[in-house]
């Protein structure tokens, strides 16, 4: 095999090393879904619709039935193994992700005698599953960062261009509805005289001061940095209702105290700083981590489509962040995670904007 950097000859040799450990645990199927079984039950998992823990199963049975209304149950309904078949592949590529492989598609269909089609679903869900768990403070930073590394292609990749044509598509989009919004503000203000917060153009800055604004409008501003923070994690952080939280940001962008960034994003505007400039914070600690982040996934996978970038960047934070990703806790995600349908991987759409892991907001504060 011809090896594309030392990582790879070194996760190809751990690869070899640790998989047969794993078939000596999981050897096959009906293991596996008794293995799934019993981490179910250890998490208290198992309850039926009357409230009876106690159940009674019979071994290698998908079902349990109460023991107090005798109900039947299937026990991976609504969590992410429903309807899986092959449970060796699945605990298999969380196993291997756990004890610090980095496992392809292509690889785990080979070591685990599934379709390719079935291992990349496998992947793809797995990734999702840890991307939800992000950080809620996570900062943004711009896709086109990870340019170079764009070099597969998805299903929304339009026929005929490059993958990384995707991007400047993307890019160029958001732009454009950014020129639309300042032109229709400069028409406002030649028509009136004033800008849309209601001041001369110019004064807006000058004309503010502290007390103009209410607590609630405070306490969410207080919440917003340099680095751009959702408006999720304003609720979050502040423990206000959506309906204050966007009233506040409203009056704040028309104070000229914050801007807001695609995907509902917002970020702290600096002094002298138009509302469509770049607001990303780069400095050399981010620039360093974002190099190795894509070394990392040139190394392992040879590039990624701009539809999964999100995804690659949750993995990562998996087996960068080994505080939070302790050994089991990935099956623990896996196993508290609802079903994620094929449908629901096919919806994930490419943003001019990706959430970067905590390590990265770090590195930037």
């Amino acid at each position: 095999m011809k090896f594309r950097s030392n990582e790879h000859a070194l996760n190809e040799a751990l690869i070899q090393e640790r998989w047969p450990e794993f078939e000596a645990i999981v050897p096959n199927d009906e293991v596996g879904l008794e293995i799934v079984f019993q981490a179910f039950s250890k998490l208290g998992l198992f309850r039926c619709a009357c409230g009876s823990p106690t159940i009674v199963r019979e071994v290698c049975s998908r079902t349990f039935s109460c023991s107090r209304c005798r109900a039947k149950v299937w026990f991976t309904a609504g969590t992410m193994f429903y309807r899986v078949k092959q449970f060796k592949a699945w605990l298999g590529s969380i196993w291997m992700m756990e004890n610090g492989v980095a496992l392809a598609g292509c690889r785990l269909a080979k070591l685990a005698g599934v379709a390719l089609a079935t291992a990349h679903h496998i992947q793809k869900t797995i990734r999702l599953v840890v991307e939800n768990c992000f950080d809620v403070e996570a900062p943004s930073v711009p896709s086109a960062l990870f340019a170079s590394i764009l070099t597969k292609r998805s299903r929304t990749t339009s026929a005929d261009t490059h993958p990384s044509d995707e991007l400047e598509t993307v890019v160029e989009g958001g732009k454009a509805a950014e020129e639309s919004k300042q032109g229709f503000n400069d028409y406002q203000s030649a028509a009136t005289g004033f800008t849309a917060d209601g001041a001369k153009p110019g004064q807006a800055n000058a004309q503010f001061s502290s007390s103009d604004l209410s607590e609630n409008e405070q306490k969410v501003l207080d919440c917003i940095s340099f680095v751009p923070v959702s408006f999720d994690s304003l609720c979050v952080l502040t423990g206000l209702s959506t309906g204050v939280i966007s009233s506040a940001v409203v009056m704040l962008e028309l104070f000229d105290l914050i801007v807001s960034l695609d995907g509902n994003f917002f970020v702290r505007k600096k002094m002298g700083q138009s509302s469509h400039e770049s607001r990303e914070i780069f400095t050399e600690s981010v620039c360093s981590v974002i190099h190795s982040t894509k070394h990392f996934i040139w190394s392992f996978h040879h590039g990624v489509s701009f539809k999964w970038l999100q995804s690659f960047l949750a993995m990562i934070w998996f087996f960068s962040d080994r505080e939070r990703w302790t050994r089991g806790s990935l099956l623990v995600a896996c196993m508290k995670s609802g079903p994620i349908s094929a449908n629901r991987l096919h919806r994930t759409r490419p943003s001019r904007l990706v959430v970067f892991p905590a390590i990265l907001r770090t590195v930037a504060n």
